[in-house]
């Protein structure tokens, strides 16, 4: 667990109203010995890959646990912290 990250991000207008907040994954990699974070992304079938993105911290937790740990593959090809896993 301790190489994922959960993401909250939530967009603000002028006003300075809160929109409705979602969360994402970040995998941790290394590349050349130098570690780095990677967002967990789906392919939506066509040409682009797309952010996952969860409505709540808890689906994000359980997509962690249920998914990524398993090894069940994903697509894989940011703002503040919300938990370290």
């Amino acid at each position: 667990m301790n190489n994922y990250r959960i993401f909250r991000s939530v967009y603000v207008n002028e006003y300075g109203k809160e929109g409705t907040p979602y969360f994402w994954i970040k995998k941790r990699k290394t590349f050349l010995g130098i570690p780095y974070w990677e967002s967990i992304r789906h392919y939506d079938g066509g040409e682009y890959t797309y952010l996952t993105t969860f409505d709540n911290y808890d689906d994000a937790l359980n997509f962690i646990k249920n998914v990524l740990e398993k090894g069940i593959k994903t697509d894989d090809t940011n703002t503040k912290l919300a938990g370290i896993i």
